[in-house]
């Protein structure tokens, strides 16, 4: 009898060991529960609740790529600029080599919006700085390239309306470099050598944005001015 009670007492035992351990496992998620129930989140536009899930997700996992990868994602939709580029950066670094497209995408998503945000505060030395380290990202790609140059069209027309002149000769310069096969660059070039009073040089940029595009109707405008 004592045999019997005491596999018993062993067998009640080793059933409340298991209870109390499977207990135990549902209170600590594993870093997978936690980027799913932050991917729910973000599915939903619960940008900030998604943040805590993707962060614990990266405490639990140091080396789960998706998970800061989200985390950078949330914070560019709720325009927290500087704090989604680190989990971008580690993103691009974890990331195999099929994703990291996808994620220098995200993070020059970032750095773009930094770079305005600081521009919008005349900090334009920051926001080169940011543009310029979306440049080392991927330096031969025409994407990115692209987007640095509409980006830099765009710093024009906040550096005129500032009164920052030297920064409109600079955008406007560095934009024809970086998409030097889009007439945009070269119009926003021409507008910047016209309101200097250089008007040869107007033509001869205008001359190869008149190339690029013989049917911008913003060209012909820009030929007129020059002949005036």
């Amino acid at each position: 009898m004592h045999g019997i009670f005491g596999i018993k007492a062993a067998t009640i035992v080793m059933v409340a060991l298991c209870v109390t351990a499977c207990a135990t496992l549902g209170i600590v998620p594993t870093a997978t529960q936690e980027f799913e129930k932050g991917l729910g989140l973000f599915h939903q536009g619960r940008y900030i609740e998604a943040i805590l899930h993707f962060q614990r997700a990266t405490e639990l996992d140091p080396e789960f790529a998706r998970a800061y990868l989200y985390l950078g994602r949330c914070h560019i939709n709720v325009r927290q600029w500087p704090q989604a580029i680190p989990p971008l950066r580690t993103a691009l670094r974890l990331s195999p080599d099929e994703f990291k497209k996808e994620a220098v995408q995200i993070l020059l998503d970032a750095l773009v919006g930094l770079a305005m945000a600081q521009f919008r505060q005349g900090d334009s030395d920051d926001a080169g700085a940011a543009v310029a380290h979306g440049l080392n990202l991927d330096h031969q790609s025409p994407e990115l390239r692209q987007r640095i140059a509409d980006f830099l069209v765009s710093s024009r027309e906040r550096s005129i309306e500032g009164g920052c002149t030297d920064d409109v000769m600079a955008c406007s310069s560095q934009a024809t470099e970086h998409a030097p096969n889009d007439a945009a660059p070269y119009i926003s070039l021409a507008k910047t050598l016209i309101a200097q009073g250089n008007f040869s040089g107007a033509l001869r940029v205008l001359c190869r944005a008149l190339n690029l595009d013989p049917d911008d109707p913003h060209i012909q405008q820009l030929f007129k001015e020059v002949a005036r």
